[in-house]
């Protein structure tokens, strides 16, 4: 069955108005549907039939749903591209470039990243920007050195990361409007002498990831493929729990910690730690001490 039509039929039964014009990811809310069916013990085909037979279930659904649609209307935020690089950026660089050849040894062509208080999604496409280069130089330098031509190499690079790797950038936000914004990938008005950090989107490299013009940004189909929005509100417990999986290789959780009292501080630690990979190590650029 396909999750997402399911995910329809629950959000149809809730209320329909919901679905009208596709206005947010319908994708976001598959985990938390997902974590409701599982504490009642039911698949998520029967979670539907739960929600549409019973409307205490479907008013708490909608009264979440409603929620994350009013949260901030506004989708012009502070968040930015490659925002405090100075501090991660190089760290992550050399991460990658010794996980991936590890990755490639254990014949594990998978990669997974949280941002999480992902906001418009700016954050993640940075880091997604990183992943994608890394795994060019990789291919450039250790699969295809001996073909002359760059155009030629830089195709079978490419080529060879959309047929190999299982790449998946997790945003978590509990914004239905800002995980609309990064889902879609196109960022307009943006003004990139306003914001130092686009400077690095440039480079030649990243055109196949993201075209830039003056005042617009858009990823490329490859970009927000790799982008998989999920609602979580990081002041709910259940709803951290949802950080626990699947375990990342790369978690960023910044500017989030101020916004939440100490009650609500230690759970989001405590989740964050656990949700790191067992088999490799770990890249973490926090508020909190990892």
């Amino acid at each position: 069955y396909d999750p997402l039509i399911i995910a329809a039929d629950i959000v149809r039964a809730i209320d329909p108005a919901y679905l009208s014009g596709g206005a947010w990811p319908l994708e976001a809310m598959l985990p938390y549907f997902g974590r409701r069916a599982e504490s009642l013990n039911r698949t998520l085909a029967s979670y539907k039939d739960f929600v549409a037979e019973n409307p205490g279930e479907a008013e708490l659904l909608k009264s979440v749903i409603g929620s994350a649609l009013k949260e901030r209307k506004n989708v012009q935020t502070t968040t930015e591209f490659f925002r405090d690089q100075q501090y991660w950026k190089d760290p992550l660089q050399g991460f990658l470039r010794a996980l991936i050849p590890f990755k490639i040894a254990s014949n594990d062509y998978s990669l997974r990243v949280k941002s999480v208080g992902a906001s418009s999604g700016r954050e993640a496409y940075s880091i997604g920007m990183m992943v994608y280069d890394e795994l060019m130089s990789y291919a450039r330098k250790n699969l295809y050195m001996d073909v002359p031509d760059i155009r030629e190499r830089e195709r079978l690079s490419g080529e060879w990361i959309r047929a190999n790797w299982d790449i998946k950038i997790l945003g978590y936000d509990r914004n239905l409007n800002l995980l609309r914004v990064a889902k879609g990938g196109i960022y307009y008005d943006y003004d990139p002498a306003e914001y130092p950090g686009t400077s690095d989107m440039r480079y030649v490299r990243y055109a196949p990831f993201v075209a830039l013009d003056a005042y617009t940004i858009a990823m490329s189909e490859l970009a927000m493929g790799w982008f998989v929005p999920v609602y979580a509100d990081l002041e709910e417990k259940q709803d951290i729990a949802l950080l626990d999986k699947p375990p990342a290789d790369v978690i960023f959780c910044r500017n989030v910690r101020q916004h939440l009292d100490d009650t609500k501080r230690a759970p989001l630690e405590k989740h964050l730690a656990a949700a790191g990979s067992t088999r490799y190590p770990t890249f973490y650029y926090t508020d909190f001490t990892q």
